[in-house]
């Protein structure tokens, strides 16, 4: 799933990241949250602002802690907690350590939220209707035992458990999963008489329909230009709105806006063409279906000659916690376009008047009246608090000073939540005017905390002794354990890039390498690769291949890791969630689940020399396992020391022949030093990392002496020097790298991998790869990754990839296409540079009239400007879309191979695709979050949830 947000942030709200109070003015009487019902998080940054902050209509994707729209949008359906995991602690006599254990699991249900039933059509003609989400409440036997001496404890492997139903028509039941596993179509029927509500928990005339999540689907739509000025928007209105509406610095209504997620549906056989037309998404239920024939309903269809995956859809973007069908209020929507007199507010709350109203009125009632931006209100619904309605748990209350907060819903559907006394009824965000030193935040949290005003804090957060203090009375603080669960967050966020940027010669900073690492990792003169030109074997199974895989083999990356955070986490290299399905065909029988199952095994690394062979580590075999370095390093007590892994000695001879090999071939750079940078892509990095960085760099240099790495931070990014600089960095390839944002689309380690597949380039690396003969020396030592390589060529015979550059040659394209991101350019005609012999845009000279300033004044003049054209393929064909290809593709794949099998091809990915240690490589220690929950609140949250299921909570005063 693409645009994946990393905010670099601490939230006391969220149950995965740490939190910081600010202080409160002295009271006379402190009263506690919970008396007040409420629940309290805090944020150490300044409150912003942005347009639609409030709208969900328009989101997509997962749901997001520290936002409210999940809790006010309005879900069709829900993933209820029903009842908090029980965690267990025991002090092991062997290991003289304490465990924890789940010795019950938190118990969860699916619920019927907005929807009001489901009716599915079946392969055979038949319909069957799911009405009602009962659930029997029966904990399931513990499928682990633990024996230490005196220790026998039986407990959980897996932290949540779903409840089942015997009725037959609760989506609970077997019933309904092996319906959905047997459909063609789905139909979700709505709830009728709920109303909506504004920001002041009034219920208005409006009524939740199905038109609704039609609205919904064409203002996410909206998020892309093309689609937005197709279905009547305008580049003047997408400037008024930016002038009038929005004046912060944001991509609302710019070409770098955008909904990349339709591919999703494509992926699971549904027809998402048809949610495009009311009149196909919106369709009535059939005559004979017992108590909703005639009914309309959201419809979802399976694409003609596709065995649709209902059963996967329903669970990742019905059930799933997905943003993209929370629903847009048609009804007042068509009222105020009816008017002619849409209520316009800005983001910070302001209606606009005046002349800037009028304009803006003007401009946007020019929209003809059936266009779908006009219609689903794309320019105006949702700007601001006061120009949303809500249809969720709570509705949005708005801000005061340098908070805001939401309250509870009590016209909301769930007529148990509302008739409730015992529920959080209010829930604030609590902002600073301006960032506070980090340690007067960590003295001031627990007071603040101890008084109640604060409901939630990090336990990570407090000192030694605030943590002593807990330790003595942990039941009275509220300490709690949620056992950590990734299931869908792989372990990246750079991404080595093998096709350099050739256009870095049109910024200000130069690449983040030497002459002599160009010509050893890239294969190519800097003069080269700014021409276009590179040789781009070196790096993919070459000398930069065998250059990197010995470094990375040579570090003991745990030591790294333990480094930058305090020994509190572990490497992971494999670029994969350790707690998703590995999703294989014996995925049920397999011993490995998932690939924390076999952490030592995908998590080790192996190397090739200088002619490209595996290198042999002896007693060690062909790769180097965490476990390994962890026993050779056991005794050392120098840090130098522990960084080296245990093939230290022969990779360092290994990587001596490497770099006279080099000599032999560029006798101009014999003995030059080998001097590159990687970076941290975030601004401000932590004191740990920098030390841990300086301590790596060290001992990079006493693998060769001749190897200068550093690490590259930006502090003080607000200094718009500062800032130009660190976004070249992230967004221009200057150090080789390409930043990737991706969450899983479905329960395998082939959605981990296929986030890799355009924006970290992997498919076009692999096509390279596939040209190598069988007997070469890359074959015999990635075997594995051949296969894969040969594997994806030979798939795309079947499933042909339409695009403007034959799939055969996707690795021969211009350089900067791939740091940019090859997949936004295979729609455009293309052609080969001669000079080059890479694939570049074929643009055409056009007219255009632009508005330019001459002797102070703005006038418009016709200029010529070059403009890529649309490819058009043969007749009766069409552009692919290159992620849902590739998600197909390695859904396929995966899922033919074995769990084992597919362990040692994640060993060999570990080891081919570079280890960008400077972040997102972290892995607690610890299976268990510690987090201080006041301990009047009863906390049911299912592990690996993206947020907090607040409506479930309740108040135990």
């Amino acid at each position: 799933m693409k645009n994946k947000a990393k905010l670099w942030l601490l939230a006391s709200g969220a149950l995965t990241a740490a939190g910081v109070p600010a202080l409160l003015a002295a009271s006379c009487k402190v009263v506690p949250a919970y008396e007040k019902n409420e629940f309290v998080a805090e944020y150490n940054a300044e409150l912003t602002t942005r347009p639609f902050y409030w709208d969900a209509s328009r989101s997509y994707g997962a749901y997001v802690e520290g936002s409210f729209t999940y809790l006010t949008g309005g879900e069709l359906f829900r993933i209820k907690a029903v009842k908090p995991a029980v965690i267990k602690s025991v002090y092991l006599t062997s290991t003289k350590k304490t465990e924890s254990l789940v010795t019950q699991p938190t118990l969860a249900k699916y619920q019927l939220g907005l929807a009001q039933a489901v009716v599915l059509t079946l392969k055979n003609g038949t319909t069957k209707v799911f009405d009602n989400d009962d659930a029997e409440v029966v904990v399931p036997e513990p499928d682990q035992v633990l024996n230490d001496g005196p220790v026998n404890e039986r407990y959980f492997s897996n932290p949540n458990h779903f409840l089942t139903s015997n009725n037959e028509r609760s989506i609970n039941s077997i019933a309904f999963t092996e319906a959905l596993n047997n459909a063609t179509k789905l139909q979700v029927v709505v709830k009728e008489g709920v109303k909506w509500v504004d920001n002041k928990g009034e219920e208005t005339q409006y009524e939740v329909v199905p038109k609704d999540f039609y609205y919904s689907w064409i203002r996410t739509l909206h998020n892309n230009e093309e689609d937005r000025h197709s279905h009547g928007g305008t580049t003047e209105l997408d400037a008024l709105f930016k002038k009038d509406i929005s004046k912060s610095a944001n991509n609302v209504f710019t070409d770098k806006e955008s909904y990349n997620n339709e591919y999703l549906f494509k992926v699971f056989g549904v027809d998402s063409d048809k949610f495009d037309e009311e009149s196909t998404f919106l369709t009535n239920v059939e005559a004979g279906v017992e108590s909703y024939a005639g009914k309309q309903a959201l419809t979802f269809e399976a694409l003609a000659n596709a065995d649709a995956k209902f059963k996967e859809f329903a669970q990742s973007t019905l059930f799933g916690r997905d943003m993209t069908f929370m629903p847009a209020p048609s009804q007042f929507i068509d009222a105020m376009n009816e008017s002619k007199n849409q209520p316009l507010y800005t983001e910070t709350d302001e209606l606009l008047s005046g002349a800037e109203a009028a304009e803006y009125l003007q401009e946007l009632n020019k929209l003809p009246a059936d266009s779908k931006a006009y219609k689903a209100g794309t320019y105006w619904y949702g700007t601001s608090l006061k120009s949303t309605l809500f249809s969720g748990a709570y509705y949005g209350k708005g801000r005061l000073a340098s908070s805001e907060s939401i309250a509870k819903n009590m016209h909301s559907w769930d007529k148990e939540f509302v008739n409730r006394t015992d529920t959080i009824n209010t829930i604030t965000n609590l902002y600073q005017q301006k960032a506070v030193d980090a340690k007067e935040f960590t003295n001031s949290i627990f007071l603040k905390y101890e008084q109640g005003t604060l409901s939630q804090i990090s336990y990570t957060q407090l000192t030694d002794s605030q943590k002593e203090k807990v330790s003595k009375e942990a039941l009275s603080y509220g300490f709690r354990l949620f056992k950590k669960l990734n299931a869908k967050n792989p372990y990246y966020r750079l991404a080595s890039n093998p096709f350099v940027n050739n256009r870095v010669k049109d910024l200000k900073y130069n690449y983040a390498f030497n002459e002599a690492y160009a010509q050893l990792v890239f294969g190519t003169s800097i003069e080269d690769l700014k021409a276009d030109k590179q040789n781009r074997d070196s790096y993919v199974s070459g000398l930069g291949l065998s250059f990197r895989t010995i470094l990375n083999a040579a570090i003991n990356w745990d030591v790294v890791v333990g480094e930058m955070t305090g020994g509190v986490s572990k490497a992971w290299v494999a670029k994969v969630a350790d707690g998703s399905s590995i999703g294989g065909s014996d995925q049920q029988t397999s011993k490995y689940k998932n690939p924390a199952d076999a952490d030592d095994l995908v998590n080790a690394l192996s190397a090739v020399d200088k002619d490209g062979n595996i290198i042999d580590f002896g007693q060690f075999g062909r790769e180097i396992n965490p476990s390994e370095n962890a026993k050779v390093n056991a005794d050392k007590a120098n840090i130098a020391e522990k960084l080296k892994s245990a093939g230290w000695d022969i990779l360092k001879e290994k990587m001596a022949e490497l770099l006279a090999e080099f000599d032999r071939q560029h006798p101009s750079l014999a003995d030059e030093k080998i001097e590159f940078s990687y970076f941290f892509p975030y601004s401000n990095a932590p004191d740990k990392y920098l030390v841990a960085y300086e301590a790596f760099s060290k001992v990079v240099s006493e693998l060769n002496p001749r190897i200068k790495l550093t690490v590259r931070t930006f502090n003080n990014i607000a200094d718009p020097k500062v800032k130009d600089e660190f976004v070249a960095w992230r967004q221009d390839g200057l150090a080789g790298t390409n930043m990737v944002a991706w969450s899983y689309d479905y329960d395998s380690i082939g959605s981990g991998y296929d986030g890799l597949s355009w924006t970290g380039n992997l498919i076009p690396t692999l096509v390279r790869l596939s040209r190598l003969e069988e007997t070469s020396a890359f074959a015999k030592a990635f075997p594995k990754v051949y296969e894969l390589a040969k594997g994806v060529v030979d798939y795309e015979k079947q499933h042909e990839f339409v695009s403007s550059i034959p799939f055969d040659k996707l690795d021969k394209a211009s350089g900067y296409y791939y740091t940019r991101g090859i997949y936004r350019y295979l729609s455009y005609k293309m052609k080969v540079n001669e000079t080059t012999g890479f694939y570049e845009l074929d643009l055409l000279d056009v007219e255009k009239e632009q508005e330019v300033e001459e002797n102070g004044n703005k006038v418009k003049k016709t200029v010529t400007v070059k403009q890529p054209q649309a490819y058009k393929p043969e007749s009766g064909k069409h552009v692919v879309d290159p992620y849902e290809w590739s998600s197909i593709f390695w859904l396929n794949y995966v899922s033919g191979k074995t769990n084992e099998y597919l362990v040692g091809l994640m060993q060999e990915l570990s080891s081919y695709l570079n280890v960008n240690f400077t972040t997102e490589m972290n892995r607690s220690k610890e299976e268990f979050i510690r987090v201080l929950i006041n301990k009047n609140y009863v906390t049911p949250i299912l592990s690996g949830a993206d947020a907090t299921p607040y409506q479930d909570w309740i108040i135990k005063k």
